[in-house]
C-alpha cells in the first residue's frame, strides 16, 4: 500500500552549518552523516545528522540566507505556544524510547549549559523543552503506547474546524492506494492543489555521470564533484499570498502596541508632571502657612514686650 512511514528528513535553513552541526551532535547526540554540496542549487551546502536509520534532521546553508532576517512571530515562533507564518516550522519534536531516556536527555542537554523545561505530562505523551541555534523550537518527547484516536480526536474541535463525519472518517482512515509501477502520468499543475515549480537545467548531467560520480566517491577519500547541474525552486500555493502580507500584519500589531505604548507613556508622564506639581504648591501653601503662623507670632511677641 503506497502511504507515508516517517519523516526521512526535515530541512532547516542556517547561515552557520559548522554551528548547527556541531551544536546536534554534541548537545543531542545526533551523530553527521552527510555534508556535500546541495545537488543543482549554486553555492550551497546541505548537512545531514542521524536520528535513526531511517530518519534525519538535515540542514542548508546558501548565499542568501544571510540576507534573511529572522521574524518572531513570523518566520520563527519563539516557544512551543508561539504564533508563526503558515507552513513554517512552528517547533520540532524528536523522539526517545522511555521516560528514563527523556531524564538522561534533559541531564545531556543540561550538562552542555542549555535550559530545559520539563517533562511535562501531555497525556499522549512526556516532553521537554528547549531552544536551539538560530531560534529553533525545540521539544523531547516519550510516548508509552501509540497516541489513541478514540481518546486525543476532541469533538469539539473537530466540530469547530467545520470537519463533518465522513470528511474525518477518511482522515482516519485514508483511502488505500497500491500504486501502478511509476506508470501514473505527471497531473497538470491545479489551482486546487499546491504547486512546486521546477525549471532544471540538467546540462551534461546523466544517469550515467550520476553512477559515475557516486562510484568515484565510494571509498575514502572523497573527491566530490561540486554542482553536477542546477536548479530552480518556486512554490506557488491556493489562497496563501506569502509572507509579504504576514510580515505586514506583523509590522502593523507593531506599530500600534507602539503607538499604544506612546499614548501610555504619555499618559503616565502627564499623571507624574501633575503630580509633581501639585506636591510642589502643597508644599508652597504649607510654607506660607507656616510662613504666616510665625508672622502672627511674631507681632504677638512685639506687643507683649511694648506692653511691659
Amino acid at each position: 500500500m503506497a502511504r507515508v512511514n516517517g519523516v526521512h528528513h526535515l530541512a532547516i535553513s542556517t547561515t552557520d552549518m559548522k554551528g548547527q552541526l556541531a551544536w546536534f551532535s554534541d548537545v543531542l547526540g545526533a551523530e553527521v552523516r552527510a555534508l556535500y554540496w546541495m545537488h543543482g542549487v549554486a553555492d550551497t551546502f546541505h548537512g545531514f545528522v542521524r536520528l535513526n536509520d531511517s530518519s534525519y534532521l538535515a540542514f542548508v546553508q546558501g548565499p542568501a540566507n544571510a540576507d534573511i532576517a529572522p521574524v518572531m512571530g513570523v518566520s520563527h515562533a519563539g516557544h512551543a505556544g508561539g504564533p508563526s507564518a503558515p507552513g513554517t516550522m512552528q517547533h520540532v519534536a524528536f523522539n526517545v524510547d522511555t521516560l528514563d531516556d527523556l531524564l538522561a536527555m534533559r541531564d545531556r542537554i543540561r550538562d552542555r549549559g542549555v535550559q530545559v523545561f520539563g517533562p511535562l505530562d501531555h497525556g499522549m505523551c512526556h516532553s521537554i523543552y528547549f531552544a536551539g541555534p538560530e531560534d529553533l523550537v525545540l521539544e523531547v518527547a516519550t510516548s508509552a503506547v501509540p497516541i489513541d484516536g478514540r481518546a486525543w480526536i476532541d469533538p469539539e474541535v473537530v466540530e469547530l474546524l467545520g470537519i463533518d463525519a465522513d470528511e474525518l472518517a477518511a482522515m482516519i482512515t485514508p483511502a488505500g492506494f497500491d500504486g501502478a509501477g511509476g506508470a501514473v502520468v505527471q497531473p497538470a499543475a491545479s489551482a486546487s492543489q499546491p504547486t512546486l515549480g521546477m525549471d532544471v537545467n540538467l546540462g551534461s548531467y546523466s544517469c550515467v555521470a550520476n553512477t559515475a560520480t557516486f562510484s568515484a566517491n565510494s571509498t575514502f577519500p572523497f573527491d566530490f564533484t561540486k554542482q553536477p547541474f542546477s536548479i530552480g525552486l518556486t512554490i506557488s500555493l491556493p489562497v496563501f499570498t506569502g509572507f509579504g502580507r504576514s510580515l505586514r500584519l506583523q509590522q502593523a500589531r507593531e506599530f500600534a502596541q507602539d503607538a499604544d505604548e506612546s499614548v501610555r507613556a504619555q499618559a503616565l508622564q502627564v499623571d507624574a508632571d501633575v503630580h509633581s506639581r501639585y506636591l510642589a504648591l502643597a508644599t508652597a501653601y504649607k510654607a506660607i502657612t507656616v510662613q504666616g503662623a510665625s508672622r502672627d507670632a511674631a507681632r504677638d511677641q512685639l506687643r507683649l514686650a511694648q506692653d511691659r
